[in-house]
This record gives C-alpha cells, sequence and structure tokens, in this order.
C-alpha cells in the first residue's frame, strides 16, 4: 500500500493548508488515478460533513454502496452495523447528524493503493472527530466511486489486554 502524507491540513478546522484546498463540488469531483486526487477527496469529503452536506457526502457513493459503521451498530442495533444504498446512508446521516450538533472532523492523515488506471482502488482516511477520538475510514472504490466502506475508531492498546 502506498502512503500519502497530508500536509499540515487545517482545511477542516477552516484554517489553511499548506497547498490552497481546491474549489471541488461533487459534482465535479471524482475519485481518479492518483494519490492527490484521493487527497482532493478527502479534503472534500471531511468539509462536506464538516459543513454537514449530506448531498455533497452522498454524491462520493455508489447506488448500492455498502458502509459498515460501528456508530450505526451502537445507534441502530437492530443494523447490526451494516448500512445498505443512498436512501439509508442518508436516512441514518441525517439522524446521526441530528444527535450531533458539534460534529467536526480533522484529517490527519491518508493511505491508497493499489492504484490502477481506472484510480485508487483502496482509500483509507484517518482523521480526529469532535470528541478527540482517531477514527480511521476505509473506501473501497470502483469506477470513480464508492461501493463499500468501513469505519472504524482506535483502542488503546493497554485497554484492549486488560
Amino acid at each position: 500500500m502506498t502512503e500519502e502524507r497530508a500536509p499540515v491540513d487545517r482545511v477542516a478546522e477552516g484554517g489553511t493548508s499548506a497547498r490552497p484546498a481546491p474549489a471541488d463540488t461533487a459534482a465535479t469531483l471524482r475519485i481518479r488515478a492518483t494519490p492527490a486526487d484521493a487527497l482532493r477527496f478527502a479534503r472534500h469529503w471531511v468539509r462536506c460533513w464538516n459543513e454537514r452536506d449530506l448531498d455533497g457526502l452522498l454524491a462520493h457513493y455508489a447506488d448500492d454502496v455498502v458502509v459498515d459503521s460501528p456508530t450505526a451498530a451502537r445507534l441502530r442495533p437492530d443494523s447490526g452495523g451494516r448500512l445498505r444504498g443512498k436512501a439509508e446512508l442518508r436516512d441514518f446521516w441525517t439522524y446521526g447528524l441530528g444527535l450531533v450538533s458539534d460534529l467536526r472532523f480533522e484529517l490527519t492523515g491518508l493511505a491508497v493503493g493499489p492504484v490502477t488506471p481506472a484510480g485508487p482502488e483502496t482509500i483509507v482516511l484517518h482523521y480526529r472527530n469532535q470528541a478527540a477520538q482517531q477514527v480511521t475510514e476505509v473506501f473501497r472504490v470502483e469506477g470513480g466511486k464508492v461501493v463499500q466502506a468501513t469505519g472504524t475508531y482506535r483502542v488503546e492498546l493497554r485497554a484492549a489486554v486488560s
């Protein structure tokens, strides 16, 4: 897996970064064949969450996307943590945003690989949320759209072994 480190990226906090953030919209942004394009996707994804722009977020996902989420498992136990399709994502994310008025993400890292002529097959975003939790999202991409995503939260090793 090839890893590209994001420059000190304070875009999510409304600040500046080493490179200006592109003025992408979900309508013009597709996940393409380079790590730089994956970084553009990551910045746009974080910006959409911070602006509560569900249309912008959902534009990155295939209609039949499958998302595995520990948050969904906790808030909607009947889902088993699995959300299927854009309609279910929109419903759950609307519900979740209603519960977290101070939602804020800060991009802290990015990994991609393997990169094929069609684009990166896997994009891994690392970010910190409003509760200072380290979160990792793993996206499987086909045809420029996310077809599968899995969210994970960092576990402190001391806590995990006790």
